[in-house]
């Protein structure tokens, strides 16, 4: 039982794909719950008062995410 033409499939899964920004960091010498905590404080924010809270946050993890959003 044919289901579809191959591109025909691929075609319907790229237009229902996930269009949101997102970012992701590989060997990052940070534990996921600490780096969870400043993660959830920035989640749903626009950009700059995103960098506004992660400059001003004492955690070493607030540093990484700082470089993440500063080159995506």
């Amino acid at each position: 039982m044919a289901r579809g033409h191959r591109s025909q499939i691929k075609r319907e899964r790229n237009a229902n794909k996930d269009t949101r920004p997102s970012a992701k960091l590989s060997y990052a010498r940070v534990s996921v719950q600490k780096a969870c905590f400043v993660l959830d404080a920035i989640r749903g924010k626009d950009v700059q008062s995103a960098i506004g809270i992660l400059t001003y946050n004492p955690r070493y993890a607030s540093s990484v995410n700082f470089e993440i959003i500063k080159f995506s």
